[in-house]
Protein backbone atom coordinates (compact mmCIF):
# COMPACT_ATOMS: atom_id res chain seq x y z
CA UNK A 1 0.00 0.00 0.00
CA UNK A 2 0.91 3.38 -0.75
CA UNK A 3 1.73 5.50 2.39
CA UNK A 4 -0.90 8.58 2.10
CA UNK A 5 1.02 11.43 2.87
CA UNK A 6 3.75 10.35 -0.40
CA UNK A 7 0.44 9.04 -2.84
CA UNK A 8 0.35 12.64 -4.89
CA UNK A 9 4.06 12.62 -5.45
CA UNK A 10 3.55 8.85 -7.23
CA UNK A 11 0.86 10.18 -9.44
CA UNK A 12 2.73 13.49 -10.34
CA UNK A 13 5.39 11.84 -11.19
CA UNK A 14 3.48 9.14 -13.29
CA UNK A 15 2.08 11.92 -14.94
CA UNK A 16 5.75 13.25 -15.96
CA UNK A 17 6.80 10.27 -17.14
CA UNK A 18 3.87 9.71 -19.22
CA UNK A 19 4.22 13.63 -20.81
CA UNK A 20 7.68 13.18 -21.24
CA UNK A 21 7.09 9.97 -23.36
CA UNK A 22 4.66 11.83 -25.05
CA UNK A 23 7.11 14.83 -25.88
CA UNK A 24 9.18 12.14 -27.04
CA UNK A 25 7.21 10.10 -29.45
CA UNK A 26 6.42 13.75 -31.22
CA UNK A 27 2.75 15.15 -32.70
CA UNK A 28 1.76 12.56 -34.99
CA UNK A 29 1.45 9.48 -32.37
CA UNK A 30 -0.67 10.41 -29.57
CA UNK A 31 -1.78 8.02 -26.44
CA UNK A 32 -4.28 10.06 -24.48
CA UNK A 33 -5.54 7.25 -23.00
CA UNK A 34 -2.11 7.19 -20.82
CA UNK A 35 -3.57 10.54 -19.04
CA UNK A 36 -6.14 7.72 -17.77
CA UNK A 37 -3.98 6.61 -15.10
CA UNK A 38 -2.34 8.57 -13.40
CA UNK A 39 -5.91 10.70 -13.27
CA UNK A 40 -7.50 7.54 -11.97
CA UNK A 41 -5.18 6.54 -9.58
CA UNK A 42 -4.80 9.91 -8.36
CA UNK A 43 -8.65 10.09 -8.12
CA UNK A 44 -8.96 6.65 -6.25
CA UNK A 45 -6.59 6.84 -3.49
CA UNK A 46 -5.48 11.21 -2.91
CA UNK A 47 -8.86 12.53 -3.67
CA UNK A 48 -10.88 14.41 -6.29
CA UNK A 49 -8.59 17.52 -6.00
CA UNK A 50 -5.52 15.42 -6.86
CA UNK A 51 -7.50 13.90 -9.74
CA UNK A 52 -8.81 17.24 -10.92
CA UNK A 53 -5.39 18.86 -10.88
CA UNK A 54 -3.99 16.39 -13.07
CA UNK A 55 -6.63 15.73 -15.83
CA UNK A 56 -6.54 19.76 -16.02
CA UNK A 57 -2.46 20.22 -16.27
CA UNK A 58 -1.72 17.28 -18.25
CA UNK A 59 -3.96 18.51 -21.62
CA UNK A 60 -3.13 21.99 -21.24
CA UNK A 61 0.59 20.84 -21.19
CA UNK A 62 0.06 19.07 -23.81
CA UNK A 63 -1.47 21.72 -25.56
CA UNK A 64 1.84 23.95 -25.17
CA UNK A 65 3.79 21.11 -26.97
CA UNK A 66 1.48 21.11 -29.60
CA UNK A 67 1.08 24.60 -30.12
CA UNK A 68 4.59 25.87 -29.38
CA UNK A 69 7.17 23.65 -28.93
CA UNK A 70 6.35 20.63 -32.29
CA UNK A 71 4.44 23.44 -34.34
CA UNK A 72 1.31 21.28 -35.32
CA UNK A 73 0.21 21.22 -38.97
CA UNK A 74 -2.89 21.80 -37.14
CA UNK A 75 -4.52 24.72 -36.14
CA UNK A 76 -4.41 25.74 -32.60
CA UNK A 77 -8.04 26.17 -32.49
CA UNK A 78 -8.05 22.18 -32.96
CA UNK A 79 -5.70 21.68 -30.54
CA UNK A 80 -7.02 24.14 -27.99
CA UNK A 81 -10.51 21.84 -28.91
CA UNK A 82 -8.64 18.71 -28.64
CA UNK A 83 -7.12 19.86 -25.16
CA UNK A 84 -10.75 21.02 -23.63
CA UNK A 85 -12.10 17.96 -24.49
CA UNK A 86 -9.43 15.88 -22.67
CA UNK A 87 -9.71 17.76 -19.84
CA UNK A 88 -13.55 17.66 -19.79
CA UNK A 89 -13.44 13.48 -19.91
CA UNK A 90 -10.53 13.19 -17.48
CA UNK A 91 -12.51 15.29 -15.10
CA UNK A 92 -15.30 13.66 -15.42
CA UNK A 93 -13.55 10.84 -14.96
CA UNK A 94 -11.46 11.92 -11.79
CA UNK A 95 -15.23 12.41 -10.33
CA UNK A 96 -16.91 9.62 -10.82
CA UNK A 97 -13.51 7.41 -9.82
CA UNK A 98 -13.58 9.59 -6.48
CA UNK A 99 -17.51 9.51 -5.72
CA UNK A 100 -16.89 5.76 -6.20
CA UNK A 101 -13.54 5.57 -3.69
CA UNK A 102 -15.90 7.82 -1.14
CA UNK A 103 -19.22 5.12 -1.24
CA UNK A 104 -17.15 2.30 -1.14
CA UNK A 105 -15.28 3.42 2.08
CA UNK A 106 -19.03 4.37 3.43
CA UNK A 107 -20.09 0.29 3.04
CA UNK A 108 -20.89 -0.48 6.48
CA UNK A 109 -20.35 -4.54 6.51
CA UNK A 110 -21.20 -6.90 9.48
CA UNK A 111 -18.40 -9.75 10.14
CA UNK A 112 -16.86 -11.39 12.11
CA UNK A 113 -17.88 -13.13 15.41
CA UNK A 114 -21.40 -11.57 16.97
CA UNK A 115 -21.94 -11.92 20.62
CA UNK A 116 -25.70 -12.91 20.96
CA UNK A 117 -27.67 -13.57 23.94
CA UNK A 118 -29.20 -17.48 23.77
CA UNK A 119 -32.31 -16.38 24.93
CA UNK A 120 -33.40 -12.57 24.22
CA UNK A 121 -31.33 -12.57 21.17
CA UNK A 122 -29.62 -9.07 21.83
CA UNK A 123 -26.07 -8.62 20.70
CA UNK A 124 -23.13 -6.91 22.90
CA UNK A 125 -21.95 -3.50 21.24
CA UNK A 126 -18.79 -1.99 21.47
CA UNK A 127 -19.68 -0.38 24.89
CA UNK A 128 -20.78 -3.36 26.42
CA UNK A 129 -24.25 -2.47 26.08
CA UNK A 130 -27.01 -5.28 25.15
CA UNK A 131 -29.11 -4.20 22.06
CA UNK A 132 -31.97 -5.86 19.91
CA UNK A 133 -30.65 -7.71 16.97
CA UNK A 134 -32.61 -5.10 15.03
CA UNK A 135 -31.26 -2.14 16.00
CA UNK A 136 -27.74 -3.50 16.06
CA UNK A 137 -27.90 -4.25 11.84
CA UNK A 138 -29.41 -1.24 11.45
CA UNK A 139 -27.30 1.23 12.97
CA UNK A 140 -24.40 -0.65 10.91
CA UNK A 141 -26.16 -1.62 7.41
CA UNK A 142 -28.79 0.05 5.08
CA UNK A 143 -30.90 -2.77 6.15
CA UNK A 144 -34.75 -2.07 7.46
CA UNK A 145 -36.83 -4.88 9.36
CA UNK A 146 -39.84 -5.80 9.18
CA UNK A 147 -41.59 -8.39 12.10
CA UNK A 148 -43.99 -11.68 10.95
CA UNK A 149 -44.24 -15.02 12.15
CA UNK A 150 -42.83 -18.59 10.97
CA UNK A 151 -45.45 -21.05 10.58
CA UNK A 152 -43.10 -23.59 13.81
CA UNK A 153 -43.64 -20.17 15.97
CA UNK A 154 -47.85 -19.94 14.87
CA UNK A 155 -48.39 -23.21 15.97
CA UNK A 156 -46.39 -23.31 18.73
CA UNK A 157 -47.76 -20.30 20.40
CA UNK A 158 -51.47 -19.94 18.84
CA UNK A 159 -51.88 -23.40 17.99
CA UNK A 160 -52.82 -22.67 13.97
CA UNK A 161 -50.88 -24.93 11.53
CA UNK A 162 -50.56 -23.06 8.57
CA UNK A 163 -48.58 -25.23 6.79
CA UNK A 164 -50.78 -27.76 3.86
CA UNK A 165 -51.03 -31.38 4.30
Amino acid sequence: MIPKLLAPIYWVGLSILILAGDYLIGPYVQFPILFVVPVLLASLYSGFAWGFSLSLCMPLLRLFYATLVWSEPVLPVYAGINALIRACVLSLLAFLVSHAAKKAREVKVLSGLLPICSFCKRIRSSDNSWVPIETYVTDRTNSKFTHSFCPDCVEERYGINLRTP
